[in-house]
């Protein structure tokens, strides 16, 4: 639901800054979605610590430099840093969200295996307490 707000909202202030005020209004919003950004990551440490030791491990990794790379992106924009030649972000960032939605799909994979599995095992159990049951599946 934020997003959506988000996403009327951001068009509607970028054209409410007119002309004359554009850059500072686009600025600004660029900088509230990296602390977006980093309220996500956060928050995403937050829980897979408490439940998935793995996974916070292996995305945190991966996200931290994520952040790291925003970070820099961020500092740039607002002249806190030289501007470089070539942008590491520019070639960093693909390759980030090329290893997470790896690890989504093998995610997405491994949970699609369990439902399967999971569902034999029901089957099973249903065709040994009802037999009739077992003759409909099988024919």
């Amino acid at each position: 639901m934020f997003v959506l707000v988000q996403a009327l909202v951001v068009p509607a202030v970028l054209w409410a800054a007119g002309a004359g005020h554009l850059l500072k209004t686009a600025s600004a919003v660029y900088n509230l979605t990296a602390i977006e950004f980093l309220a996500v990551v956060c928050y995403f440490f937050y829980q897979s610590w408490r439940t998935h030791c793995r996974e916070f491990w292996l995305m945190g990794s991966v996200l931290l430099v994520a952040v790291m790379l925003a970070g820099i992106e961020i500092a740039l924009q607002n002249d806190l840093l030289p501007l470089p030649k070539i942008h590491v972000i520019h070639f960093a960032m693909p390759l980030l969200f090329v290893v997470i939605g790896i690890r989504l799909i093998q995610m997405f994979v491994r949970a699609l295996s369990l439902a399967e599995t999971a569902n034999e095992v029901l089957e099973q159990r249903v065709a040994k307490k009802h037999p009739k049951y077992s003759r409909v599946m099988h024919s």
